[in-house]
């Protein structure tokens, strides 16, 4: 089992990195948040200095419209208001779910 973490703006990219996993089975699984969710997530990270920080904000925005609608995504994850626990934990129910981890009782 690999859990292979990539971003991808398109459909044609995210097909690119299912080809090259050659696996069976996948499961793509969208990390999702609104626009200004992501926008302020940035805004705290990179430092104001940084001359691109306004162009990365701005195509974030763009993307978190844009990327939730990209043909062979599976799931759409909303993480807002969530913990990287909790959104790893919904992650994991969904490969449970999807028969591609054991359930707990195994």
């Amino acid at each position: 089992l690999f859990l292979v973490v990539a971003t991808t703006e398109t459909s044609l990219e995210l097909q690119g990195v299912i080809d090259a996993l050659a696996v069976d089975r996948v499961l793509v699984v969208c990390l999702y948040a609104p626009p200004e969710v992501v926008a302020g997530r940035i805004a705290v990270r990179e430092p104001d200095a940084w001359p691109g920080k306004r162009p990365l904000i701005a195509h974030a925005r763009e993307l978190a419209m844009s990327m939730p609608a990209i043909a062979g995504i599976d799931v759409v994850v909303d993480t807002d208001g969530h913990s990287a626990a909790e959104v790893a934990a919904q992650v994991r129910a969904l490969l449970r779910d999807h028969d591609l981890i054991p359930g707990p009782d195994a």
